[in-house]
């Protein structure tokens, strides 16, 4: 006569002492909590987020046609860059920028021109961008938009890694 698989864990757990059974029990629970524990250790610090973030990133889309441009990041929390060829046309902008909790904060926008060809404000005074850092290396970063959902990636210039 075969054991199924129900019969074999319950003649099992009779032959178990009570406690080979409690710590079988602990420690089902406890790896799936271990392995989510370590899986936010992996995540980044904001400093090491900081860290990273220096230097100077692509800003035009991948799919981009003849969009082009750039955006530097200072350690001293300040940042510059342009765009050209952009449909709503070229600009060129400065501003402030830190991190919270994994979130790029960039504020005190400077554009210009500060609107677009049609007259449209680029952005408000005291307008900021918030962007959720989902991932981050010394080649690229992947972001969300926290105003409207939507990631892209940012390559670090000069960087040949595809992702």
């Amino acid at each position: 006569m075969s054991l199924t698989r129900h019969d074999y864990v319950l003649r099992l757990t009779k032959e178990m002492k009570p406690k080979a059974i409690l710590t079988s029990l602990t420690l089902a629970f406890l790896l799936p909590l271990t392995s989510c524990l370590l899986l936010k250790d992996n995540q980044h610090t904001d400093s090491q987020i900081r860290a990273l973030l220096v230097g100077t990133w692509l800003t035009a889309p991948e799919d981009a046609v003849n969009e082009t441009g750039e955006k530097t990041y200072y350690a001293d929390g300040t940042a510059d860059g342009f765009i050209e060829g952009a449909p709503f046309g070229d600009f060129v902008y400065e501003s402030k920028w830190k991190v919270e909790n994994g979130v790029l904060i960039i504020y005190d926008m400077n554009f210009t021109p500060n609107t677009f060809e049609d007259g449209e404000v680029i952005f408000e005074e005291g307008e900021i961008i918030e962007d959720r850092i989902i991932e981050i290396n010394s080649e690229y970063y992947i972001y969300e938009d926290l105003q409207d959902g939507l990631q892209d990636i940012r390559r670090r210039k000069g960087s040949n890694q595809s992702r």
